[in-house]
């Protein structure tokens, strides 16, 4: 059994827990395409990924509630270029998972910004219910 979810001019076609046995697959494959999407800049192909009651705390800094309130912040807050993120590595729990990388910002005048990032998730069922984000100066 696959379902699809619509990105941006793009379809990606993934595998529910029927087919792998356990949600594990199917949340790694989640968390690798919502950090490609932050990479292509496309903060609505995130967003197909998050519940509608999602809640995004980042730590250090403010909590956003809802898709409305996180798509206002991603469009605020967009970079003039795509990021680079690199991953090191997705642990996975349960319905919870860490990853974990590096990611360099274009900042638009020519100075990159190096960050290490650590991103703790909580899934309802194939949906990413609560993001909580760790992110210093690398």
């Amino acid at each position: 059994m696959y379902f699809t979810i619509r990105l941006i001019n793009r379809y990606v076609k993934y595998k529910t827990s029927q087919d792998v046995g356990t949600m594990s697959e199917v949340i790694r494959h989640i968390i690798r395409e919502t950090n490609d999407a932050f990479s292509r800049n496309e903060g609505e192909s995130f967003l197909d990924f998050c519940s509608d009651d999602m809640s995004w705390k980042i730590a250090g800094g403010t909590t956003l509630n809802g898709k409305e309130e996180i798509r206002t912040f991603l469009n605020e807050n967009k970079c003039p270029g795509p990021p680079i993120v690199q991953n090191c590595s997705i642990i996975v729990e349960g319905t919870s998972a860490a990853c974990h990388g590096d990611m360099t910002m274009d900042t638009g005048d020519g100075k990159d910004k190096k960050y290490s990032f650590c991103d703790v998730y909580e899934f309802t069922g194939d949906k990413i219910s609560k993001l909580t984000s760790y992110v210093v100066p690398a």
